[in-house]
């Protein structure tokens, strides 16, 4: 049951919320009939609005009030920040939420997706999903395309992790993949700092996936050596070097540098630079044959290419396919 609440005191009576919040100015409005009180601020708003997005509000609104003689009813929101009441209503109260939901950065949408969840606002959560599945695509070059990994989300665990526990919690599995491969990435400490936040199974997922990401990382820098083998590894490769003395110390030197003990733990594979370790490489130069060049890079898109077809099966034990079909 969602727990809006006539604004009263334990005791019964009326509970005095102006000495404890404060009117927010651009969302009180004259000739609003119903109060939204936080234990911030409060909110003088229409109900004819929320009724008309909202079947929970809707709902409660044809029920009797608790005071009759109250001109202007003030209903407690428990249980809900007051960041997510204020993004929710100023999204609402925006003729042009669709288009400020596109601008709106990923922290504001979390704080959307879980309060229009909460009390059923269909159209504003269907319009942040669709922003949510464009910041979290389904297909690797939506996802190498878009960068996700090296914009603010990079820097941010808290909020990553509270998107991936809110797409948990409301089965939302389309942006679950790339949710749960960005929170992977973190160091070891963040991660065992924030992971109390996420529902076991979801604690379990993460970890197993992180492992199995720091087993990749470990096959890539093997597979990036000039020393290929053909066969025994979980990867679909066999790079080969030419068999030059220079392009195999070349390619010795460049693993050696970017991948050196005691700088890195591990790197994680759909983070790799286009070029790989030959980012910034002037292959003459160096003494690299462009054909040594170029298997190398064909083999670290499919180095990637296999990471990201087995992302959903490692962390949410379902195929792209099944995902795809889930969210039609």
């Amino acid at each position: 049951m969602h727990q809006v609440e006539e604004d009263t005191d334990a005791a019964g009576g009326e509970r005095d919320t102006a000495t404890e919040s404060s009117p927010y100015d651009s969302l009180w409005f004259d000739d609003g009939n119903i109060i939204l009180s936080t234990d911030i601020h409060l909110y003088r708003v229409h109900k004819i609005v929320l009724a008309e997005h909202s079947a929970v509000f809707r709902d409660m609104f044809q029920m009797p009030s608790g005071d009759a003689n109250e001109d202007v009813p003030t209903v407690r929101m428990a249980g809900d920040s007051d960041e997510e009441i204020k993004v929710l209503l100023l999204t609402l109260y925006n003729s042009k939420f669709k288009q400020a939901l596109q601008d709106t950065r990923a922290h504001a949408l979390s704080s959307v997706l879980s309060i229009s969840s909460k009390y059923n606002f269909h159209v504003i959560r269907t319009h942040v999903l669709r922003c949510l599945d464009s910041l979290f695509p389904t297909s690797l070059e939506g996802f190498l395309s878009s960068r996700i990994h090296e914009l603010e989300l990079k820097n941010s665990p808290k909020l990553l992790f509270e998107l991936l526990a809110a797409a948990h919690k409301f089965e939302i599995i389309s942006i679950q993949p790339v949710l749960y491969y960005l929170c992977a990435r973190f160091p070891l400490e963040a991660i065992i700092h924030l992971i109390p936040t996420l529902p076991i199974d979801c604690m379990k997922n993460l970890l197993l996936g992180r492992d199995w990401l720091c087993a990749l990382s470990q096959h890539i820098v093997e597979q990036s050596l000039p020393s290929y083998r053909s066969g025994g590894s979980p990867l679909p490769i066999s790079v080969r070097v030419c068999g030059v003395a220079s392009c195999m110390e070349t390619f010795r030197t460049l693993v050696a540098r970017q991948f050196r003990c005691g700088l890195w733990r591990f790197f994680f594979v759909l983070d790799l630079d286009e070029r790989g370790i030959l980012r910034g490489i002037n292959l003459r130069e160096n003494g690299i044959c462009e054909g040594c060049a170029a298997n190398y890079l064909s083999q670290l898109d499919a180095m990637k290419e296999y990471a990201w077809s087995r992302l959903p099966q490692k962390f949410c034990h379902k195929l792209w396919e099944q995902i795809r079909l889930e969210c039609r």
